[in-house]
Formats: C-alpha cells, structure tokens, sequence
C-alpha cells in the first residue's frame, strides 16, 4: 500500500541554519514516522537572514507563492494517480497539512493566512502548537487575540503539548478540537552514551567540579541575564562550575563575549552542535540550567533530561508536566538570580541530591517518552482528519 503524503511546516532542518524547537520536532517526526511521506514546507527565516520589514515582507510574499503551487500539485498529482486506476470514478484526494503554529508575535501574524489558504482548497489540516509568549500571556494586544480567536474558532485538529494548553485553548480561545501530544526526544539506548563517571556514580563526583550547561537559542528570554548574573555570584563567592554552551546567539555580541569575560577558561561555547558532537556535548552535562520566561515543552530539556543532566529551570509552560521539584530536578522562581545560585549551591553541596535527581531525570525520559508510542497517537490524529 503507498504511503500517504503529508505536508509539515518548519523552519530551516539544517541545524547549522536555524536553531528552533520546532524544527527539532519535525525532524524527530520525520525520521520516526515511517508510515508517511513527508513534504518539508520550509516557513520562516534562518539565522543567518536579515533585513527591514520591506525585505521579510517581500520574502513571505513569495514563500506565499511556492505554498499555493505545492498545494496545487500535491492535490493535482493524487487526483491523477487515482484517475488513471479507475476510470469512471476520478477522485481529488487532498494531502494532510501538519502546520507548526508557534504562538509567537511574528508565527500569529504571518501563518493564519497560510493556513486559512489550506483549508479554502479543501485540505484536511492539523495545527501543531508549539507554546510561545501568548499562549500563556496575561495580556495580549487586540489584534493578535483577535487573530487568535478566529484561528482557534476553525474546524481543524489542534496538537497541544499537556493538559494544562488543552485547557487554555478551550477556555480562553475557544478551540473545540485539542489533542494532547508532548514531544518526545529521540532516547539514546543502553549506557554506552554516558561518560564514565556518570556510569560509575558518586564516588567521581564528589571532588570535581559541576559542569553546567544550556543548548538552545541564546537570547532574553531565555534568562540569559539572571543566568550570568547567578554564576559570577558563585564566582565570587569560590564555586567553580565548568559552563558549557551550545546554540545560536540571537543577537551576536549580545551574551556570548560577556559570558567570556566574566567566567574566563570556565565559560566553553560549543557553536551549533548535531550528530556525534551533539551527543558528547549531552553526555558531558551535570546539570540543565533554564531560567526561561516562557516556553512549550521544550526538546532540549527533554534531551538533556535523556543523558542524565539536572535540569534546574523555571516553572513555565508545559515543564512542570515533566519536571518534578526534588524527584527529578530542581525548579527556580521567573526573573530571580537569588532562586538560580541556591539551586546551583544546593546541587554542589549535595553530590547525593546530584546523582538522585540525575538518575531520576534519566529513568523520566526513558518510562515515560517513546517515539513509537508518539508515532502511533500522531497516526491516529492523522486518521481521525
């Protein structure tokens, strides 16, 4: 039987373009799913893109253009594959859209009109929302949450990441159609990706010195500021921390040089990591520090958790469905230095604390996260369009 086509959105796959959660979800749905043929629909900007508002504006204009010709062929080419098996009853069998709707200023003002051109040519389409800045907002400007709303009122499937965006969806936007599904990290197996002290315990921990790190977009939001602010505290006050760093700056020049001269030969940035380097930069982590302000459920906690690394981040979004304050990890308070360096004190203090909550941040991962199981409930929302 031929695999049936689907179309997914995300920016840039190559990770040493574009560093994006979203696009470390398709990814993992690609490589797993191999019950469909996906169509990669690339939306938005790589890093390394730049320019004013005429210049993205002219960009979205043509990404626009090649969004209507892909929905015309892949319509075009099914209805013709079927025609030519039966004769007298040709059909137009549309392709599913999987959209990645990230609810952020840029993704709500832009992609709702792709979407909406999806659902005007009669394509069965699934809406995959991944967290942002408002989804969880307090307050959110007249024209995005007007945006939103008639979004939210369309007759498609949603893809939330827990119960608690279910909730919001429903209640605060309207959404009748919500399905639960948190992303899933691809789990390394067995022992082999652990580092030897990792496998041998307390003993190779107790007189060493943590390494902390951070993978992802470098950028404010995700506390950069406090998180400085908490290590030179350490600093100062004798802690020594191996820091290391993997992602892309947001704004170059912003963080990364300052991080440099203040924590000097601690402080290692790691560029864009992938494949084997990905792997030894997980494996090296003690512990996960995100002091983010907002967030979904983001793939490099799940990632990190995997390999074993504490995480120590901020109750936001859809993390406290993963991480358990003193089970698996350690929660910090939003835009707070002083909740960062007792978190990181405490972990140093109690090497025990330390390998309790790494091995518990790794058995989270691996009990509770499968790519089959997530593959299976990802083909049974497919079915249900």
């Amino acid at each position: 039987m031929n695999k049936k086509t689907v179309i997914i959105t995300a920016p840039s796959l190559d990770p040493t373009q574009n560093v994006s959660g979203v696009s470390s979800v398709v990814q993992f749905i690609i490589a797993n799913n191999k019950e469909r043929d996906y169509i990669h629909f690339q939306i938005g900007k790589t890093d390394k893109e730049s320019g004013g508002i005429l210049q993205r504006l002219r960009r979205i204009w043509k990404c626009y253009g090649e969004w209507r010709t892909l929905l015309f062929s892949t319509a075009y080419e099914t209805q013709s594959k079927i025609a030519t098996k039966t004769k007298r009853h040709s059909v137009t069998t549309k392709t599913i859209v999987h959209y990645s709707f990230p609810l952020s200023a840029p993704s709500i003002l832009r992609d709702p009109w792709f979407m909406h051109y999806a659902l005007k040519k009669g394509h069965k389409m699934v809406v995959h929302v991944h967290g942002g800045l408002f989804l969880t907002a307090p307050k959110i400007p007249w024209l995005l949450e007007r945006i939103l709303k008639w979004v939210f009122s369309w007759n498609v499937t949603f893809i939330v990441l827990s119960e608690g965006e279910k909730k919001i969806l429903k209640e605060k936007f309207g959404a009748k159609r919500v399905e639960v599904l948190p992303n899933c990290p691809d789990v390394p197996k067995g022992d082999e990706t652990l580092t030897l002290r990792k496998r041998n315990g307390l003993a190779t921990y107790e007189n060493e010195n943590m390494t902390l790190g951070y993978l992802g977009r470098i950028e404010p939001n995700k506390g950069m500021e406090e998180l400085l602010g908490a290590l030179e505290r350490c600093k100062a006050e004798g802690r020594q921390f191996k820091v290391r760093f993997a992602g892309k700056e947001e704004k170059e020049g912003e963080y990364l040089l300052r991080y440099k001269e203040k924590l000097g030969n601690d402080f290692e940035y790691c560029g864009l990591v992938s494949g084997k380097e990905k792997e030894d930069f997980l494996s090296s982590l003690d512990v996960f520090v995100m002091p983010t302000y907002f967030e979904g459920l983001p793939m490099s906690l799940l990632e990190t958790m995997s390999y074993g690394a504490v995480p120590v981040v901020t109750k936001v979004g859809s993390i406290p469905t993963v991480v358990r304050n003193d089970e698996n990890g350690l929660f910090i308070e939003l835009k707070d230095v002083d909740s960062i360096v007792d978190a990181l004190k405490r972990l140093d203090n109690d090497r025990t604390l330390l390998v309790r909550l790494s091995e518990n941040a790794r058995k989270t991962i691996r009990e509770n996260f499968s790519a089959e199981r997530y593959v299976e409930k990802l083909n049974e929302i497919y079915g249900s369009l």
